[in-house]
């Protein structure tokens, strides 16, 4: 499999038993700039006449609630990358006692 994004926020889900690629691509679509994205977020159709109406904010509550899911995930990551940068100082303690460098 490339490596890319995907397959890092699946590997990421797997591990931790979440729905984190689900949650990455409502929000893929939410935020894209697309016909459901648009209309989502900023439009609102009057299906009589056929006009289209924008607004900067058309429903705040339900941008919040696609947010959320993928907003949670931010302490897991922080504590993964926490776990990580602790790794990478252990590792290079060991390699420096197996082989110090020397200035």
């Amino acid at each position: 499999m490339a490596k890319n994004i995907l397959g890092f926020i699946d590997k990421f889900g797997r591990r931790y038993d979440l729905p984190v690629r689900d949650n990455y691509d409502s929000l893929s679509e939410f935020c894209h700039p697309n016909q459901a994205g648009h209309h989502g977020l900023f439009s609102t159709t009057n299906y009589e006449d056929g006009s289209v109406t924008f607004d900067e904010a058309k429903n705040p509550h339900r941008a919040v609630t696609v947010i959320r899911g993928p907003l949670s995930l931010l302490a897991l990551f922080e504590k993964s990358m926490i776990t990580v940068d602790e790794i990478v100082l252990a590792v290079a303690e060991l390699q420096h006692r197996i082989n110090p460098v020397r200035s």
